[in-house]
């Protein structure tokens, strides 16, 4: 799923759809899940307190979803694909 994600959010980057804040954090949150996910494989025991570190991939994917909602994709982006 981490690199599923990683390779949506670099999409994201290069297309221009979202800001590259919003899309820099969502591939930096997806590089943490990818860590995070080989790292519970390594010490289990400690699955509960890896998910925490998870947290900035969550806040990353609400907020481009949330920006996705209410603004929308980028106009200039959109008729540039088009062209």
């Amino acid at each position: 799923m981490g690199v599923g994600s990683l390779l949506f959010f670099l999409l994201f980057w290069r297309s221009g759809y979202l800001p590259r804040m919003i899309a820099g954090l969502d591939i930096f949150g997806a590089g943490v899940v990818v860590v995070v996910a080989a790292t519970m494989f390594l010490i289990p025991k400690r699955t509960n307190e890896l998910k925490l570190v998870g947290l900035p991939g969550f806040v990353a994917e609400v907020g481009m979803a949330l920006w996705l909602l209410i603004k929308g994709l980028r106009p200039r982006a959109t008729a540039e694909a088009g062209a």
